[in-house]
């Protein structure tokens, strides 16, 4: 009788006959999409005027992450882990030194048409975007 109480005050009350302890820690979320990485994976690109992709998307000027999509032959850019924009891919160059830190940046504007060099293992990537134009 005595060890049946002792044995209660030591057994998780969640799980009793297991004598096991509850689950805890960071449960991994979905992934919004198949080569969805944590956040610090992606570089980051700064857009500091208005832009849009081929389907017309327009994209405000802010702080996005970018993801190269192969298959696709796609830079993806995202807000989170919601896709904002599509920008194709022009050139890929294969460099002969693996890049270290992964990053992003608008090369050049050139009339309407703004470049796009993405950075990461041993890729260069070169994507266009357009400029809004108000009309």
């Amino acid at each position: 009788m005595l060890d049946q109480m002792i044995y209660l005050l030591f057994a998780n009350p969640g799980f009793p006959e297991s004598g096991k302890m509850y689950d805890s820690g960071i449960k991994e979320v979905k992934h919004s999409y198949e080569s969805d990485c944590p956040a610090t994976d992606y570089p980051m690109l700064t857009l500091e005027i208005m832009m849009q992709d081929l389907e017309y998307k327009v994209i405000n000027p802010g702080i996005y992450s970018v993801d190269l999509r192969p298959d696709l032959k796609m830079l993806l850019i995202l807000e989170g882990n919601k896709v904002v924009a599509k920008c194709p891919v022009v050139q890929v160059i294969e460099l002969e030194q693996e890049v270290v830190v992964p990053s992003v940046k608008v090369g050049f504007v050139r009339d309407n048409v703004v470049f796009i060099l993405y950075k990461k293992d041993n890729l260069e990537v070169q994507g266009i975007l357009y400029k809004y134009v108000i009309e």
